[in-house]
């Protein structure tokens, strides 16, 4: 017989959320750092034009530490985010 569930609500492990604000250790990048970026994402890429917004933002996310949360439809180059922190 499987053991059985604890409740959704119940003080669990699983359940557990901190009581205080979620702070980065990461520092923020400098708008130097992510004109680098965008400019290495399109040279190493070999992309003829700038990386989209969404690209730009999504990577830099990662870099800082910060969830974030992308909807793009097919084709739109969300691949590129899990690509562009490798160049960092």
């Amino acid at each position: 017989m499987a053991p059985k569930r604890p409740s959704p609500t119940a003080k669990t492990r699983w359940a557990k959320r901190s009581t205080g604000p979620r702070t980065s250790l990461r520092p923020k990048l400098t708008e130097e750092q992510i004109q680098w970026l965008s400019n290495e994402m399109r040279t190493r890429f070999k992309w003829s034009e700038e990386p989209r917004f969404f690209q730009l933002e999504g990577v830099k996310a990662q870099l800082e530490g910060t969830d974030i949360i992308i909807q793009a439809p097919t084709g739109a180059g969300k691949t590129a985010l899990a690509a562009g922190p490798h160049l960092w």
